[in-house]
């Protein structure tokens, strides 16, 4: 009886091999690799050649005999390019001030840090990488990025955490991180575990059938793998599935699919009435980006083409949180759709908010991973004698960063 090809494994982590591009015949025999077979001797010997390097994830990948590679993370001072480690420009995903500016590294910290849409508000100050009122009552305190901020005396004053510390929003003190930014590890067999960019706590991802956990990945095991596996499973105790990609290890991938990442999405239709016409195409917004600020609870999806800029702000929102988010909705709180048309009126802001809209967010990953939904929205520019323009059949399916 004939297998079935399972493809896409890696996609789920995040490990697509990045600017490394594969002939068509190691295509054809990884992919071939990911079928499975009762006959052993069909399945591909190797999958790498011996000694080559690539960036999987945050980590360098050596490939040993074919069928192995050692990992050797990069840490979290540096991220993986071009086949070496390299130095971060700024702390991974980590959010700081520009004057009055909310500012945040990209989760990989290979560019400077950008602004994030909107200031503080007239009543706020940023400080320490989150926005506080300047009116504070003595003793008053909040996270800031890795940092206790208190008012003290009618001011604000930032005590940073230690090295491996961040702050607590529960008890909003400085407490050890659970996991090193960036690291994977092992749950058990059969799932998979990596840290989130903050540190803050590890996320779960399930393995799928017929796959199995080592080194922090989830990947499917040629024959001779599974059967020397059945034959000492006897033996499974003395060789824990815990294993951190902390410390270098091999790691047996033989017969994993390659997963390419797919692209990021951000299209919609923008009209000046309600129901536009078919002639009215949608938009295909060429740069997308996803972000989410701890500090301010706000999930923040962008889309630009040309002079365009639509942003979908959620607020406030728990991280990995899905659901129907609408105009005077329960949790509507500071959530909204933004627009601007390049025009010079804009002057670099948003001068168009929607005045209605509504957000399914379908799915909300960990860095690295997708942040998927739909939405339509009804925005008005004040500024331009209240001009409406309409977005109809919004999508987005775009990385975390």
């Amino acid at each position: 009886m004939g297998s079935r090809c399972r493809l896409g494994f890696a996609s789920r982590l995040g490990f697509a091999i990045k600017g490394y591009l594969l002939p068509a015949f190691t295509l054809l025999l990884l992919g071939a690799a990911g079928c499975g077979s009762k006959d052993a001797a069909k399945a591909p010997t190797t999958f790498c050649t011996a000694g080559s390097v690539t960036c999987i994830n945050n980590a360098l990948a050596t490939c040993v005999d074919g069928t192995s590679y050692s990992i050797t993370p990069c840490g979290e001072t540096k991220y993986c390019s071009k086949n070496q480690c390299v130095g971060v420009v700024c702390p991974k995903a980590s959010t700081s001030c520009n004057a009055n500016q909310l500012m945040q590294c990209p989760a990989d910290g290979a560019t400077d840090a950008v602004a994030l849409a909107g200031k503080c508000a007239a009543t706020e100050q940023c400080q320490a990488g989150t926005c506080v009122p300047k009116a504070c009552k003595a003793g008053q305190t909040v996270c800031g990025w890795n940092a206790v901020v208190t008012c003290e005396n009618g001011a604000w004053t930032a005590t940073s955490c230690a090295g491996a510390q961040l702050c607590d929003p529960s008890t909003k003190a400085c407490v050890d991180r659970p996991c090193t930014p960036d690291a994977i590890q092992c749950k058990s067999t059969s799932i998979a575990q990596r840290c989130m960019a903050t540190g803050a706590k590890w996320v779960d991802v399930p393995c799928a059938g017929g796959e199995v956990c080592e080194g922090g990945i989830c990947h499917l095991q040629v024959a001779a793998a599974a059967s020397a596996d059945s034959s000492s499973s006897a033996d499974s105790s003395s060789n824990p599935a815990d294993s951190t990609s902390d410390s270098g290890s091999f790691i047996n991938t033989g017969g994993k699919d390659v997963a390419l990442e797919p692209n990021d999405v951000f299209t919609l239709t923008i009209s000046e009435t309600a129901n536009p016409s078919s002639d009215v195409q949608p938009t295909q917004f060429d740069i997308a980006s996803a972000h989410y600020l701890t500090s301010t609870k706000m999930l923040q999806i962008d889309g630009t083409a040309g002079n365009l800029i639509v942003e979908i702000q959620i607020k406030p929102i728990e991280d990995f949180t899905t659901g129907t988010f609408f105009a005077g909705g329960p949790d509507a709180g500071d959530s909204g759709v933004y627009y601007s048309d390049g025009s010079s009126s804009s002057a670099g802001t948003f001068p168009s908010k929607s005045l209605d809209y509504t957000v399914d967010l379908k799915v909300f990953g960990d860095v690295g991973d997708r942040i998927k939904g739909t939405f339509n929205a009804t925005v008005s520019d004040p500024q331009g004698g209240d001009k409406k323009y309409y977005f109809v059949n919004g999508v987005f399916d775009v990385k975390r960063s």
